[in-house]
């Protein structure tokens, strides 16, 4: 059961114990605006494309009733948490893949290790092209990093 079916439950469940405090925040100015919002939701989850979706909007475009409404679900069913912890996933495996930022970051460490630099500014200098980062970038990637055990 997804946020819409839980929200459309509670408007009209009349006996709900959040039924007062959601129809007062979603108290529509146009008669229907409730239930637009719900069916613009339901839709989006329907829609497979970006421009189905341009096409629908155009077609369906959207009262600002509604947008708030939309709005006012989305902090009240925490969605925008939600849609942050997508986001944060989506980083994570963007930066987590092979040559991405945490894959550089560790070459980049390893190669300080070896001993094969005589400073980490000399490090940084030499290998932040190889990793596809500007010289500050590599720089602090190598701040508070142990002293090579080894100095070639």
């Amino acid at each position: 059961m997804g946020i819409e079916d839980n929200l459309l439950k509670i408007l009209q469940d009349p006996d709900h114990p959040d039924h007062i405090e959601l129809t007062a925040i979603f108290k529509p100015t146009e008669q229907g605006d409730t239930t637009a919002a719900i069916d613009l939701f339901l839709a989006h989850d329907e829609i497979e494309s970006f421009a189905d979706w341009c096409d629908y909007i155009n077609a369906n475009p959207p009262t600002p009733s509604v947008i708030s409404i939309l709005i006012n679900i989305s902090k009240k069913t925490g969605v925008g948490q939600h849609l942050s912890a997508k986001g944060s996933y989506g980083a994570n495996a963007l930066h987590d893949q092979k040559n991405g930022y945490r894959d550089r970051k560790e070459r980049l460490l390893a190669a300080w290790a070896t001993g094969a630099y005589k400073s980490r500014n000399d490090c940084a200098f030499r290998l932040c092209e190889k990793y596809g980062v500007v010289e500050e970038t590599a720089r602090k990637w190598l701040r508070n990093t142990p002293d090579p055990l080894v100095k070639k």
